[in-house]
């Protein structure tokens, strides 16, 4: 039982740490795609289908990408969308008191 506590555990905080990914639905069996090809900044990248693309070591900025399904017959027709990339922003200071515990209080309660 505890194993299985672990590596529940273990898998929770590997979700949460989890980087941002482009991704689609299945496309038809009939379609027959075989992989993707990602255009963006002037770059191209050929993924495997299924879409599951990491876009973790992409710097800061914004970018239109366009994506293309690719089957045995070519290329499909390019689908554009747009999206901004920023840093993960952290609370600054919080504005909630903060609690002081005093030793002697701690000592009255044992």
């Amino acid at each position: 039982m505890k194993k299985l506590i672990i590596i529940m555990v273990l898998l929770m905080a590997n979700t949460a740490m989890a980087s941002p990914f482009l991704v689609c639905d299945s496309p038809d069996p009939a379609d027959e795609v075989t992989s993707y090809v990602i255009t963006y900044k002037e770059r191209e990248i050929e993924t495997l289908a299924p879409l599951h693309y990491d876009l973790q070591n992409i710097p800061e900025g914004d970018y239109n990408i366009s994506v293309q399904a690719k089957n045995r017959d070519g290329v499909s027709v390019a689908t554009p969308f747009f999206f901004e990339r920023s840093a993960l922003k952290l609370p600054v200071d919080s504005e909630y008191p903060k609690t002081e515990v005093h030793q002697e209080d701690s000592q009255k309660r044992l």
